[in-house]
């Protein structure tokens, strides 16, 4: 049952998905009358994903009417996708989300859903660094994504 009750939940949050084009698309219909409904991945296939995979494999959405295609990302990740056209949906991270409406030049995008309930988001140290709190990690070597974000929250921890 329980099993029932996640698949039910992945696909609900699937359906409405975690990025929405402001602009609207001209409406595909495949050959079978379903329509044609491309989703982007935040990176590659994960469990995070897995009430898509579930979805597709179950012909749930064939039987909503969507006939849905994943892909993986390309470099310009999936808020610039679902803003240029090039997906009908896409799943992010909060921080793209957040900067891809607050940018300089914002993307037409709306947040509709979340995928997972809290932010997965992290810091990780080897434990020989005897770092046990955000302020031991001043001085330290970072590596990451690199995106705008990451310094203002580095700034607000540290």
């Amino acid at each position: 049952m329980k099993l029932k009750k996640i698949v039910s939940l992945g696909l609900i949050s699937t359906l409405s998905l975690s990025i929405l084009s402001g602009c609207s698309k001209k409406e595909d219909k495949s050959s079978e009358g379903l329509q044609d409904v491309t989703m982007v991945l935040d990176w590659t296939p994960n469990t995070n994903h897995t009430g898509l995979y579930v979805a597709l494999e179950n012909g749930y959405f064939k039987d909503e009417g969507l006939n849905v295609k994943i892909v993986q990302p390309s470099e310009g990740g999936a808020a610039t996708l679902v803003a240029t056209g090039k997906a009908d949906f896409g799943i992010s991270y909060q921080e793209e989300v957040t900067y891809a409406k607050t940018s300089e030049d914002p993307l037409p995008i709306k947040a509709v859903a979340t995928v997972i309930q809290h932010n997965t988001s992290g810091f990780a140290s080897p434990k020989s660094k005897n770092i046990t709190s955000p302020k031991d990690f001043e001085g330290k070597t970072y590596g990451g994504w690199g995106s705008p974000s990451e310094d203002a929250i580095l700034d607000a921890v540290m």
